[in-house]
């Protein structure tokens, strides 16, 4: 996201507020942004891996193995290159 200089000397992120004393500021508060932002994420996504996991152990212990085997298939295509 752009830092744009304001007409009363501050900085501002995007089209947001004119809050941030100088550029420098403003480039750290938005990396600390998408820090926060892409963390969070990350652990939503891994919450729905869990689920997807759960559930296929879940099938195993009913005895539908052919249902666990794809589960996990389904769960390793779909977190390829992640990690």
């Amino acid at each position: 996201m752009p830092v744009f200089k304001c007409p009363d000397g501050k900085y501002r992120i995007g089209s947001g507020k004119c809050m941030y004393s100088s550029k420098d500021k403003a480039i750290k508060a938005y990396a600390a942004y998408r820090a926060i932002s892409h963390s969070e994420a990350e652990a939503e996504y891994l919450r729905f891996v869990a689920a997807k996991i759960k559930k296929a152990v879940e099938d195993t212990t009913t005895g539908d193995i052919a249902s666990f085997v794809r589960r996990v298939r389904m769960v390793k295509r779909k977190t390829r290159g992640i990690g």
